[in-house]
């Protein structure tokens, strides 16, 4: 998995904090391709899952069950 590509999916993220909805369902999608990369033997998971975990400053409503 490529680091860049993880950035461009935070930024994207960032770039639809005024629709929620959408917003957290990328944020999801995102770190579900980050630990599957992960279960999967990537060779920099610790920096993967930095670079994910970005998300996290990013502020929206987030909706859980």
């Amino acid at each position: 998995m490529d680091i860049q590509w993880i950035r461009d999916a935070v930024e994207n993220i960032r770039e639809l904090v005024r629709d929620n909805e959408k917003a957290h369902s990328l944020e999801d999608d995102l770190w579900e391709e980050v630990l599957n990369a992960i279960a999967c033997g990537a060779s920099n998971p610790q920096e993967l899952a930095r670079e994910a975990l970005k998300t996290q400053e990013i502020e929206f409503n987030r909706w859980t069950s």
